[in-house]
């Protein structure tokens, strides 16, 4: 169960346990509708490189989406995580999926790599396959499948991070210091 606070953190949470991350408004409206819509409504943040971890040592990224010039906006209206599509086919391939439309098997999550958004020094949310992969029961096949939450998104470094990468952060939304604040919840 979700937990909404209004002007002050939650009671078991100090800031000195989340990293900030200051807002970025440089990018414009690019004359895309669903682009537009979401950065009338949502944050906008730097993002330097997006990365997984490699199966063989935890510290170890392999490169997703790197260049250190990405604006990600931050939607709780969003329903997946959007990166360009250059970057969904690779992080779809260190998954071990064959195609944008495939799916893996539940009981594999925990040997999947983890999902890392740099957004600065010190500055890192690390997804787990439970946050980035949606659990979904397959009514032909009668068992549950688990399929990637990336959706692709046009255009030079598009990135819309939605509900898979905010449910299990504690975000904090602070207008008065221009600036989001993430956590990894409990």
């Amino acid at each position: 169960m979700g937990e909404l606070s209004f002007g002050a953190l939650p009671h078991n949470v100090t800031r000195s346990e989340l990293i900030e991350v200051p807002l970025n408004n440089t990018r414009r409206g690019a004359g895309d509708e669903l682009w537009d819509f979401y950065m009338s409504n949502g944050w906008q943040v730097g993002v330097r490189n997006v990365s997984m971890t490699t199966s063989f040592r935890e510290e170890e990224l392999l490169p997703v989406l790197e260049d250190f010039r990405h604006i990600a906006v931050i939607s709780t209206s969003y329903p997946y995580i959007g990166l360009p599509l250059k970057a969904v086919c690779k992080a779809e391939a260190l998954m071990g999926l064959a195609d944008r439309h495939t799916w893996v098997d539940c009981a594999t999550r925990s040997s999947l790599p983890d999902l890392v958004f740099d957004f600065g020094p010190r500055k890192r949310i690390t997804l787990t396959p439970t946050d980035y992969l949606l659990e979904v029961w397959d009514e032909i096949y009668k068992k549950r499948k688990c399929v990637s939450t990336f959706d692709s998104m046009d255009g030079d470094g598009a990135i819309l991070l939605g509900s898979p990468f905010l449910n299990g952060l504690i975000s904090v939304f602070d207008a008065g210091r221009e600036s989001v604040w993430f956590g990894k919840r409990e």
